[in-house]
C-alpha cells in the first residue's frame, strides 16, 4: 500500500524502519527480562531475511532488476542460501524464481534459466505444484518470447510432465 501511495523509496524506508525497530527490540531483550519473556518465540535470525526479501520484491515490482539483484547478493552467501540455512527451502525456491526472472531481465540468460530450473525442481521435490508450474511457466514464456517456441514446449513438458 505504501508503494502504491508514495512510491518504492517510501516503502523501502518503511522496511528500513521495521528493521531498525526489530534491532532495538533485540537489544532490549538483553536488559529487560519482561521483553525477553514476551518475545521468546520471535525469530530474530529470520526477521532480517524476511525484510530483505520484501526489499527485493519491492524493487522487482518497480522494474529495478539490477538493484534487486544487488539486494539479493547483499546477504553473505546470498539471500536464498541464507533462507535455506534457516530451513525455508520452499521460501528460498520462491525467491529463486524472482531472482531467475530478474537475471533474465538483465540479459543473464544462462544464470536465470538455471536458477529457474533449480527452483522448479525444488518445488517438485516438495510437491508444491503451484510453485513448480510458476517456474516452468517463467522458463517457457521467456523461451517463447525469444522466438524459441519448440524449446519452450519441451521445457514445459519436461518440467511439468504436461502438454501445453
Amino acid at each position: 500500500a505504501r508503494k502504491a501511495a508514495d512510491g518504492v523509496e517510501a516503502a523501502l524506508a518503511d522496511v528500513g524502519d521495521a528493521q531498525a525497530a526489530g534491532e532495538r527490540w533485540r537489544e532490549r531483550l538483553l536488559t529487560d527480562p519482561a521483553a525477553a519473556e514476551s518475545l521468546a518465540d520471535w525469530d530474530f535470525d529470520w526477521e532480517p531475511l524476511a525484510l530483505q526479501e520484501l526489499r527485493v520484491r519491492l524493487l522487482a515490482s518497480d522494474d529495478q532488476a539490477e538493484r534487486a539483484l544487488a539486494m539479493l547478493d547483499a546477504v553473505p552467501g546470498g539471500l536464498g542460501a541464507a533462507m535455506r540455512a534457516q530451513g525455508a527451502d520452499l521460501g528460498a525456491a520462491e525467491l529463486d524464481l524472482v531472482q531467475g526472472r530478474l537475471l533474465l531481465d538483465c540479459g543473464r540468460e544462462q544464470a536465470g534459466l538455471a536458477l529457474l530450473e533449480a527452483a522448479t525442481e525444488v518445488a517438485r521435490e516438495h510437491g508444491h505444484d503451484g510453485l513448480r508450474e510458476a517456474g516452468a511457466s517463467a522458463i517457457a514464456r521467456w523461451l517463447d518470447e525469444q522466438g524459441r517456441p519448440e524449446e519452450a514446449q519441451a521445457a514445459w513438458e519436461r518440467l511439468t510432465g504436461e502438454q501445453a
